[in-house]
């Protein structure tokens, strides 16, 4: 009797391994739950000749269509490997000293075809990359087909992390980011103390950058966007470092050269702190302006927002790039947009090396549960957040459970308004039957 233990996250997953270790044959002893999920005991007789019982028989043709398919996708990956390991050794030497007769038939039908085709070695060489493109692309969609059936399996057995789960998709935060959050709550007796937990572990994952512009200056570039806030949060910034060390300490540049008049902002903030402002040309050497520039204990670089057709070719994006060593690169994100819109800001930007982000605009978003779930989808630093118009108070170092905070107020004002929306719609709805009815007399 050979007798065997497997451990796994769920029961569908042990029994998985249990058969694909010791057959159908086998038996299982005992369960119980571990740390690591469950753990099955099973045992099948070694000694024994193997027979299918008709229950096993009607097991096995119980099995769903997923599971077949799954079956169907690791046959053919499986062969797939063998193939392309065939060819690749036959390229290295010759199969016919190291394989028996019997296999020879499919290298000799594969030797034959590449003569017919008249095939290079490129060209073989490009129909293996093919394969091997072709193998990985199927083992990634078995590993996600997997990964859902688990996590199908955990979350619709459990009512309080299924409606946590829901509740995280409105609050704003990606699916990858919920789900992640969902398998560190675990098992907890109700949904108040789910979202409690995921609210905790949320605030954990958010990266912070630390405050070292004000304690040490530097060179700062904002990129982003057009209209995400970058000019006005560089005035707040410069206004901030002006009042602790003085105006003689702080110098500005532009780099925007794609906008009518895009400088008069930026000169009208010199102006008002008695900074000097610089114009960088396009086709400029930013790396010979910031040398002129290196007795300021804090420059500050203004970037044009650009187009996703601008993005390839723009001069901007590879100066800063060409001194990354030199500057801070901090993405501007609106809490106003779409999370889709971030996610294509963050691949336009990422040229330049970006080393963090500036929320902005968050007194006037509805939802922050998209830019707090970005940063920690993309481990992308927050630095600083910013709240409103006023120079230079509005504008603050990053407070994790300030943020937070902020986000759950956000959530209870949405539902509040939903709720007061629904209210209105039921009145308004019970005032037209009244209507109806007395008009039917």
């Amino acid at each position: 009797m050979e007798v065997k233990r497997f451990k796994a996250t769920d029961m569908h997953r042990a029994l998985q391994l249990v058969r694909e270790t010791l057959g159908e044959d086998a038996i299982i002893l005992s369960n119980k739950k571990v740390p690591e999920g469950i753990e099955v005991a099973a045992a099948v007789d070694s000694s024994a000749p193997r027979q299918i019982s008709p229950r096993q028989q009607q097991n096995s043709a119980s099995k769903s269509n997923l599971e077949k398919e799954l079956d169907k996708l690791r046959l053919e990956s499986r062969n797939k490997a063998k193939q392309i390991e065939r060819e690749m050794q036959a390229k290295r030497k010759p199969m016919r000293e190291r394989l028996p007769e019997a296999k020879m038939s499919a290298l000799d039908h594969y030797e034959s075809r590449s003569k017919e085709r008249g095939q290079s070695n490129e060209e073989q060489t490009e129909e293996l990359l093919s394969l091997r493109a072709e193998l990985q692309s199927m083992r990634g969609l078995l590993e996600r087909q997997l990964h859902d059936v688990t996590w199908n399996a955990k979350v619709g057995q459990s009512p309080i992390l299924s409606d946590t789960y829901r509740r995280l998709i409105s609050f704003g935060v990606s699916t990858q980011v919920a789900r992640r959050l969902i398998q560190l709550v675990g098992d907890v007796k109700d949904v108040g103390s789910a979202w409690k937990y995921a609210m905790g572990y949320l605030s954990s994952q958010i990266p912070v950058m630390p405050d070292n512009l004000l304690l040490e200056g530097g060179v700062y570039a904002l990129v982003g966007p057009t209209g995400s806030g970058k000019t006005t949060s560089i005035g707040k910034l410069a206004a901030r470092y002006v009042m602790q060390y003085g105006a003689d300490e702080v110098a500005l540049i532009s780099t925007d050269t794609y906008r009518v008049a895009a400088h008069e902002q930026l000169r009208a903030f010199g102006r008002i702190l008695d900074v000097p402002v610089k114009i960088l040309p396009e086709g400029g050497d930013l790396g010979a302006l910031l040398r002129q520039l290196k007795r300021k204990s804090l420059v500050l670089i203004d970037t044009a927002g650009l187009s996703p057709e601008k993005v390839e070719n723009c001069q901007q994006l590879a100066a800063l790039a060409s001194i990354s060593e030199q500057v801070t690169t901090l993405l501007t994100v609106a809490a106003t947009s779409q999370a889709k819109a971030m996610q294509i800001a963050y691949k336009q930007y990422t040229k330049a090396e970006i080393d963090g982000c500036l929320i902005t605009k968050v007194d006037e978003a509805v939802s922050l549960g998209e830019a707090i779930s970005f940063t920690v989808e993309k481990r992308l630093p927050v630095a600083y957040i910013s709240d409103g118009q006023k120079i230079p108070d509005d504008i603050y170092p990053v407070d994790v459970d300030d943020l937070i905070e902020r986000a759950l107020d956000c959530e209870k004002n949405w539902d509040s308004e939903q709720d007061r929306q629904m209210y209105q719609s039921a009145a308004q709805a019970s005032r037209h039957q009244f209507q109806t009815n007395a008009a039917l007399g």
